[in-house]
Order: structure tokens, then sequence, then C-alpha cells
């Protein structure tokens, strides 16, 4: 009997828009699903601004960016994301009204130093008058999804 040895060079299996969007998915059904017997929670509008980002960011990985530059000069911060996707044109493919915008700029101003994960006094003062209307981003949430997910599939068919 013969042995053999198969050497094998480490795969590297990118999900680039595909991965983005049915993780953009999850989140926005954990919104849905989520039933918070309180009057406020933070973690709903931490799960759909979650779903905005990675829908935004399946875009901007379908426009050829690397996720380095996605990850690492854009991080998590809403606005920035939403200024990039616009310099690349994604209205173009979605509608995103001023509405859109401002309740993202105000969803921003949590989400990007934590607001909804962190228990902090600057939130308490702030209060809910600053947060953004749940309603407006679950629907951009929706929208998002719904014309960026065939548009990402499409995207890995050709890779």
């Amino acid at each position: 009997m013969t042995n053999y040895t198969i050497k094998v060079n480490t795969a590297h299996f990118d999900m680039g828009p595909t991965g983005f969007i049915i993780y953009a998915q999850d989140f926005l059904n954990s919104f849905k699903a989520y039933s918070p017997e309180k009057p406020f929670s933070p973690a709903k509008y931490y799960l759909v601004c979650r779903s905005i980002e990675l829908s935004l960011k399946s875009f901007l990985s379908i426009k050829s960016i690397p996720v380095s530059i996605i990850k690492d000069k854009l991080g998590h911060n809403l606005t920035k994301i939403l200024n990039k996707t616009q310099e690349l044109d994604i209205k173009e493919v979605v509608e995103i009204s001023t509405e859109d915008e401002m309740e993202i700029k105000k969803a921003n101003d949590w989400y990007n130093r934590k607001g909804f994960e962190y228990f902090d006094i600057k939130n308490i003062v702030e209060g809910k008058e600053s947060l953004p209307n749940l309603d407006n981003l679950k629907l951009l949430a929706e929208r998002l999804i719904e014309i960026l997910k065939p548009l990402c599939l499409a995207s890995a068919q050709k890779h």
C-alpha cells in the first residue's frame, strides 16, 4: 500500500454582496420577531440599524468596494456608508428620500456612538425626542432588502 499526501492550498470564499444582504435580512427578521415587554427597547433600534448598515454595504460590495475599505474606512457609521453609496449612485437603484436620509442621520447619532448598546447618561439626557422614527427605519430596511437582494444574488452568479 502506498501512502499519498495531498497538499491543498488555503481556500478563500468571499460572500461579498450576498453575505451582506443575507445578514441584513437576518437582522430585519430579528427586529420583526422581537416583542419587548417594556415601552422602550434599544434592541429594536439596533437590529433595524444593523440591517440598514448591511444592506448599504451590500450595495458597496456590488460596486466592487473591497471589504477592507468597507470595514476600516466606513466602519459602522451609517452616515459615511450612506454617503459612499450615494457617490456610487445608489439612487439609480433604490429611492432614498430626504426623509430617509434624515432618519439615517438621527439613527447614526445613536448607533455610531453605541447608544443602542451601552447605557450612557447622554442617552438619558437627549431623551426619546432625538431617536429616529422606528417605523420609517423599518420601511427603509425592507425596501433596501427587497431591491438589493436580487442584485446581490445576480452579482454572485457573475463571479
